[in-house]
């Protein structure tokens, strides 16, 4: 299964003035100091420049560079939490689509293996899956951000394939993007 989308219904608003308002003050409290409008284009233009390099990036590196470029060193726990909030103060919602725990009780009672494929970052989606309740119904989680690679390329699938021994024959990709 594919999450968002497929399973989750989540709206998310990247651009929303007080999600950079917000960060400017979670970073000001470590010392790094912006304007909202200035984190916003140096998260823009992080994020940019980390694509042109990869299929897929990993968006820790993004929000501790914004602490490097102010001068100030962090640990990793403090990136990890800057990158929560951030996806947290993004996110005006999210919920489960009515359908998705019936259709996922029910594979797993009729014995079927349920892996899920997201493009995403595991660093937001892991505590979304735990938040929504379904982290329990997945015999194996497969996260873009882990792999450096994503949906479409076949790269993505194939690790799957090959990881969890299957054959691709007998597999069925549930997904709300018929390119991906």
């Amino acid at each position: 299964f594919d999450l968002y989308g497929t399973l989750v219904d989540i709206h998310t608003d990247e651009y929303d003035l007080k999600v950079w308002k917000k960060m400017v003050s979670a970073y000001k409290k470590h010392g790094a100091v912006y304007t909202p409008a200035k984190m916003r284009k140096t998260y823009q233009l992080l994020v940019s420049e980390a694509q042109k390099d990869a299929d897929e990036i990993v968006i820790e590196p993004v929000f501790e560079k914004m602490f490097s470029l102010c001068n100030v060193e962090v640990d990793g726990d403090t990136v990890t939490d800057m990158c929560r909030l951030f996806r947290e103060t993004s996110t005006e919602y999210i919920r489960l689509y009515p359908w998705s725990v019936p259709i996922l009780e029910g594979l797993k009672a009729e014995g079927k293996k349920v892996i899920l494929l997201s493009n995403a970052q595991r660093v937001f989606t892991a505590p979304e899956l735990e938040k929504l309740g379904i982290l329990s119904y997945f015999d194996t989680v497969f996260i873009s951000s882990d792999k450096g690679v994503k949906k479409p390329n076949p790269a993505f699938f194939n690790a799957v394939l090959t990881e969890c021994g299957l054959d691709a024959k007998e597999c069925l990709m549930v997904g709300n993007d018929e390119t991906c």
